[in-house]
């Protein structure tokens, strides 16, 4: 398999998603519609909230006028973060669990909880500053081409949010080549540490500069991130888009190719208690 089929087989990633109404928002008043789940395939690099217009019209909900009537979702009484890809959420919290994945879906009451999200541009502005700030860590500089430019930066979000390889990779190959050097400087992660017991905690996020390459020039690889985490403690699972990649992996190459659309390698770590 090329490196090109490895790009379009992380972006072509899919959960299915059965969306149910929160119990306690059911009126009765929609026909029936509002009372039965709605099933979509989610793209795994999307953000829940980019399903919230479909999930607004099947459930019969007008737009939010209000902060108090911001969609948000929740996953057996955990709220989910919205930002946060969908198929980091369900490696999280849902990977052992069958199929399709249930997702309850509130209209009111928006926990203090979370981060406010009052409207799709909200997620944009996100998603394009963690652009910015992984391809600092990867660069060393902001200016650089495909961030340069509004009509690059709205390529980007479009791609992402109508979930359009073709157009997202016209201005993200820009992203992942260095001209100065084989190598990125430093290497954009977020680490997820899932721990037994901890099923009512939202899971610790460790984040922060890591080189590409060891002080003798040779290719860092996965194995080399965990033990810098984690050391004296072994993983237990190393998860990346629902696979275990070998942990010889170079960084260098799973940031290329196995990074989100953000340009972060998510990453999700059972570690045993």
């Amino acid at each position: 398999m090329s490196d090109s089929d490895v790009d379009r087989q992380v972006w072509g990633g899919r959960i299915p998603v059965a969306f149910s109404l929160a119990l306690d928002e059911v009126t009765g008043t929609g026909e029936g519609q509002e009372k039965s789940d709605l099933f979509l395939l989610v793209p795994r690099v999307a953000y829940l909230t980019l399903c919230s217009e479909k999930l607004r019209q099947h459930f019969r909900r007008p737009i939010p006028a209000t902060e108090d009537t911001e969609t948000w979702f929740e996953y057996r009484g955990r709220p989910l973060a919205w930002n946060t890809p969908v198929g980091v959420l369900f490696d999280c919290f849902g990977a052992n669990q069958p199929l399709p994945w249930v997702v309850t879906v509130h209209f009111k009451k928006y926990p203090d909880t979370l981060l406010r999200c009052t409207t799709v541009a909200t997620v944009e502005s996100y998603f394009l500053d963690r652009v910015k700030e992984a391809n600092y860590l990867k660069h060393g500089k902001t200016k650089i081409e495909g961030l340069d430019s509004a009509e690059d930066r709205k390529q980007l979000w479009l791609g992402l949010a109508q979930d359009d390889f073709e157009q997202f990779a016209r201005v993200g190959v820009k992203l992942m080549t260095n001209r100065e050097s084989n190598w990125f400087r430093k290497i954009p992660f977020r680490v997820y540490v899932i721990r037994p017991g901890d099923d009512d905690k939202p899971p610790q996020v460790l984040q922060e500069p890591y080189d590409s390459t060891s002080m003798e020039g040779t290719a860092n690889t996965l194995g080399d991130l965990m033990y810098y985490l984690f050391h004296p403690v072994e993983p237990v699972k190393v998860v990346v888009h629902g696979i275990e990649p070998p942990l010889s992996t170079p960084l260098q190459w799973l940031s290329e190719h196995g990074c989100h659309p953000d340009n972060f390698v998510h990453i999700i770590v059972h570690v045993a208690a």
